[in-house]
């Protein structure tokens, strides 16, 4: 049963509600190696003689708006969702775009891929509502050379106070809020190396990012899709970030939209959000 706020946000069908928006996205992409990079390591490892294309796995990718960016890097890219309403809306935008991605539409916790399969997994605000055992099943797959890269929030330097965090715990479903060190000691546990985190914002750096211009993905126009860059930033009627109107809601949904609203808000001071990158084996200097 998925929590109030995700249930919110697949029904709204909403691209960028992880902390940081569309501009997290655009910044975290510009630590994702290109394709080639794999390519290249494979052909000087004399592992291959011929070009080939290494593969990403896009855990949790919602309506599929980040996707088209990961195929223009130069990836296969496999995607998953588990809920029904973002994998039409995803299915939809890759017709649009002529892009021909494998869509599975299960849940992360329950399918299995063969190990050593994928060169990268991306995530964006995913792990904070999984369990730690996924992590050492994602280090199976993931090819020798294979690395992830997470965007997740994480508790600031000012102490959350209890009360709103149980609030934030139970509304948004998330297994617990993490420190940068506690985050750290996750993907090291699990087997990962090179687990580096960086770029940590509080989540109101993100409220007036520098990149304040829509960047439509590789293929579309500002026309084709909704595109909001307002950070995790409170969804109201007011700013017409959804993509349907707030009115054909039920009272739950709405509900829902005011209570993120209030713990957004109060939230901000004591949150921040940080990209995690972990590799499965040391990597050659």
């Amino acid at each position: 049963m998925p929590s109030p706020y995700l249930n919110l946000l697949a029904e709204l069908g909403i691209d960028f509600a992880h902390p940081g928006g569309l501009p997290a996205s655009l910044s975290m992409l510009s630590y994702l190696p290109s394709g080639e990079t794999f390519s290249n390591k494979a052909t000087s490892n004399g592992r291959a003689t011929d070009r080939f294309m290494p593969r990403l796995l896009e855990i949790g990718c919602g309506t599929g708006a980040v996707t088209p960016y990961l195929v223009q890097k130069g990836y296969e890219v496999n995607c998953i969702e588990r809920d029904a309403r973002m994998v039409t809306r995803a299915k939809q935008r890759f017709s649009n775009l002529k892009l021909t991605i494998e869509l599975l539409e299960a849940d992360i916790e329950t399918i299995t891929f063969p190990d050593a399969t994928f060169h990268v997994i991306w995530m964006e605000s995913v792990m904070s509502f999984l369990s730690d055992r996924l992590l050492t099943r994602i280090l199976d797959w993931l090819h020798p050379q294979g690395m992830v890269l997470n965007r997740e929030m994480m508790r600031g330097d000012v102490p959350l106070p209890r009360t709103l965090e149980q609030e934030l715990l139970v509304f948004y479903g998330l297994q617990k809020l993490y420190t940068p060190q506690e985050w750290q000691m996750r993907y090291s546990e699990a087997g990962f190396e090179e687990v580096v985190i960086f770029e940590e914002l509080p989540l109101n750096a993100w409220l007036d990012p520098p990149q304040n211009e829509v960047h439509p993905a590789p293929g579309e126009t500002n026309a084709t899709h909704t595109l909001h860059t307002e950070p995790f930033s409170p969804v109201s009627p007011e700013e017409h970030l959804l993509t349907r109107p707030v009115r054909t809601l039920s009272t739950d949904m709405r509900d829902a939209l005011v209570k993120h609203n209030r713990l957004t808000w109060a939230a901000l001071p004591y949150l921040s959000t940080a990209v995690i990158r972990a590799y499965k084996q040391k990597q050659d200097l």
